[in-house]
Order: C-alpha cells, then sequence, then structure tokens
C-alpha cells in the first residue's frame, strides 16, 4: 500500500522508455540502468492536484498549512527533484538520500509483515492438514496442532546473525585455537627443559 521508492519508481520508468524489463535482472544490471537515469525522468513530478480531485477533508484541513502544501507524490522524496537544494544532484545521489529510510523501512516494516504473513501461511497449513485426517477417517485419526510435537522442532535460520558475522567469527575462533595449540606447545616445551636442568643438577651435586 505504500508508495514507491525513488529507485522503483526510476526502474518503472526506464523499463517503459528503453522497453526492457527489470524482472529477472542481476542485481548488477539493475544497477546499471538506475546509475545511467536521465534527470529528465523527474520532469514534471509534482504537478498539483485539482481541487476537484481532492477528498472534502483534504479541501478542509488544507488552509492549515498553508494552500498547495499537500500534494500526491509518485513515490517517496519525488519532492527532492524541484527542490533547490537537490537540483544539481544526480539520481544515484538522490536515491542514495533514501538509503536509511529503505533500511529503516526493512527493518520495522517490511520484514514484520514477512514475519506475519509466514505465520498465516504455516497456520493455514497445519489446519487444513488437521482437518483433513479426521474427514478422511471418519474421526478415527486426527490430532491437535496446537499440541504437535513438531512445534518446537521447526527448521529456521537465525536471522540477526548474517553469513559474514559467522565467518568472522570462525576466523577469530580458528586464530584464538591456534594461539592456544602454540601457547601450550611452547609451555609443554618450557617444563620439559626445567626438568631435564633440575635432573642434570640434581646427577651433578655431590653426594653426601
Amino acid at each position: 500500500m505504500r508508495r514507491a521508492f525513488m529507485s522503483e519508481y526510476i526502474l518503472e520508468s526506464e523499463q517503459a522508455s528503453r522497453g526492457v524489463k527489470t524482472t529477472g535482472l542481476s542485481a548488477s544490471a539493475l544497477m546499471s540502468i538506475l546509475s545511467t537515469a536521465k534527470m529528465e525522468t523527474f520532469d514534471g513530478l509534482i504537478p498539483p492536484v485539482r481541487n476537484s480531485e481532492r477528498a472534502d477533508f483534504i479541501r478542509r484541513i488544507e488552509p492549515l498549512w498553508g494552500k498547495g502544501s499537500l500534494y500526491e507524490e509518485r513515490f517517496i522524496g519525488a519532492w527532492m527533484a524541484t527542490d533547490e537544494q537537490y537540483k544539481s544532484a544526480t539520481p544515484a545521489e538522490l536515491m542514495e538520500k533514501q538509503g536509511q529510510l529503505q533500511e529503516i523501512y526493512e527493518g520495522r516494516i517490511a520484514s514484520l509483515q514477512r514475519l506475519v504473513s509466514f505465520m498465516v501461511m504455516f497456520h493455514a497449513m497445519a489446519k487444513s492438514v488437521q482437518d483433513f485426517w479426521p474427514k478422511v477417517s471418519f474421526g478415527l485419526l486426527g490430532y491437535d496442532m496446537s499440541r504437535s510435537q513438531s512445534i518446537m522442532r521447526i527448521a529456521t535460520t537465525a536471522s540477526p546473525v548474517s553469513g559474514s558475522d559467522v565467518r568472522h567469527k570462525m576466523l577469530e575462533l580458528a586464530e584464538e585455537t591456534a594461539m592456544k595449540f602454540c601457547a601450550g606447545i611452547l609451555q609443554k616445551n618450557f617444563f620439559a627443559k626445567r626438568a631435564k636442568a633440575d635432573l642434570q643438577e640434581r646427577i651433578a651435586r655431590p653426594w653426601p
């Protein structure tokens, strides 16, 4: 339900102007399209909405902010295309301004939406399986999915930990293991030499 981000709007515009499909392209191909976008893409992005097209409650509250202050953006951040501060910026620089906003949206909203959708999907799947067996067995077979033994055996991924973090942790553990191994060898050799020196000293010492 949200408006598209600037990068999404540019991809749609370039797809229409170049006649290329953005679906199925690699990340490098998508970045190439975004980096070569022209500033003409932003021409006429913020046309004033006619009063006849505005909702009644918008027309009533608009004087509170001033005439023309409320408009409908075609994408998030469309105002930057006509702002004096960003008029000389390239599309890549304008999209970079939205990087933090997109990260916040992904971490706070999009991930939550995916979590809820997966929960709903798996619950519906388990519910259909639960209702299937009593129907085909005339009530002889069945189970309560809320009391299933597999409720705590779902294979999942530790999402807060990325692959790069695991790789760095493995390198740290390998370095720590190597250091402990070397320290153990040095300690063993030290005590062996110390014991040998003590034995030689005792042998060389005259008997009383």
